[in-house]
């Protein structure tokens, strides 16, 4: 992973957890999006929100209790993708 991929990554991280309580007591569950929108074609993910393609088509059609189990795991996947774990 290169360098400038491992800062996005950490500050995505970083923004990620900032936003996550704000986000799951908002009505509807807001977008992970912070607007860096940048598919790594490895891993199926959006450097910026950590959401697949599919959960980011599907957000606007989504219950708000799909949405929580989405924000639920954005932070493993940041960390995994940090540490450079392949997700499962």
């Amino acid at each position: 992973m290169d360098s400038c991929t491992r800062a996005q990554l950490k500050l995505s991280s970083a923004k990620l957890r900032n936003s996550r309580a704000q986000a799951e007591r908002a009505q509807p569950v807001t977008s992970p999006c912070i607007s860096v929108c940048k598919m790594d074609d490895a891993r199926g993910l959006c450097l910026g929100c950590m959401r697949t393609i599919d959960e980011i088509a599907a957000w606007s059609t989504m219950s708000d209790a799909a949405r929580l189990a989405v924000w639920q795991t954005l932070p493993e996947r940041a960390c995994a993708w940090l540490n450079d774990i392949p997700r499962a």
